[in-house]
Formats: C-alpha cells, sequence, structure tokens
C-alpha cells in the first residue's frame, strides 16, 4: 500500500527546500530522504502527489532562482520534462540512502540541477568483500 504524504509533511518540505534550495542530495536529512524517496509499483507507473509536489516545488524554485527571474516574470517548463527529470531525482535519493547505508560512498550530487551526462563519483570505504 502507497503512503501519501500528508499537506504538513509536503509544507515542512518545501520549507527546509526553500532555505537549501541548492543543497545536494548528501545535504537531505534522513526524514526527508525517507519521505521523498517514490515507492514505485506496477500499478502506477508515474509519480504523482506528494511525491511529485516536493520535486515540482524544488525544481521549478531552483530554476527560477539559477535564472535571476525576478517575482511576477513566468517561465515555462514543460511537464515532461518534469516527470524526466523527477525519475534522476529519485536516483539521486537512492544514492544519498547507498551513502548512508552501505560501505560505498558518493560525491554529494546537486539535488535540483541535471546537467547531461552528469558523473557519480563512488568509491568503497572499507576493502569489497569479494576483493
Amino acid at each position: 500500500m502507497r503512503r501519501k504524504g500528508s499537506k504538513q509533511q509536503l509544507e515542512r518540505s518545501c520549507a527546509w527546500i526553500r532555505e537549501h534550495w541548492d543543497a545536494g542530495n548528501l545535504d537531505v536529512p534522513e526524514e526527508f530522504l525517507r519521505q521523498w524517496m517514490y515507492p514505485s509499483d506496477e500499478e502506477q507507473e508515474e509519480p504523482s502527489g506528494f511525491h511529485l509536489a516536493v520535486f515540482a516545488f524544488g525544481y521549478l524554485q531552483y530554476d527560477l532562482i539559477a535564472h535571476n527571474v525576478p517575482p511576477g516574470a513566468k517561465r515555462s517548463v514543460s511537464a515532461s520534462e518534469i516527470i524526466r527529470y523527477f525519475h534522476v531525482w529519485q536516483m539521486k535519493l537512492a544514492l544519498a540512502e547507498i551513502h548512508r547505508t552501505t560501505h560505498l560512498r558518493m560525491k554529494p550530487v546537486a539535488l535540483f540541477t541535471f546537467p547531461e551526462d552528469e558523473q557519480i563519483e563512488t568509491w568503497a570505504e572499507t576493502p569489497l568483500p569479494y576483493s
């Protein structure tokens, strides 16, 4: 069964993102990391609700700040772009989870920027068990 985010969770998430608009994936507090990871299932392939709202808020806010858009001025972002980057954002959250729970370490990556061909830098903190 899918856990849905409450209005309070969304407000708290947006408040954190507002204060940390240029955060990296390793900066995300554990509480938010657990809440923001989308529990994909076969019944609903595309993200919706709480998870999509949190991502869209962060992505759109970052876009406005990064492009220095003055209050009242408008920018357009396609819905397909938001969905495409949502999936990359989920990967960035998963990398943070791997970094925190395993012996693999990751160099932080920005949460809400998506450069073409972004590289993920990783290394083992301890010797690999099979080496």
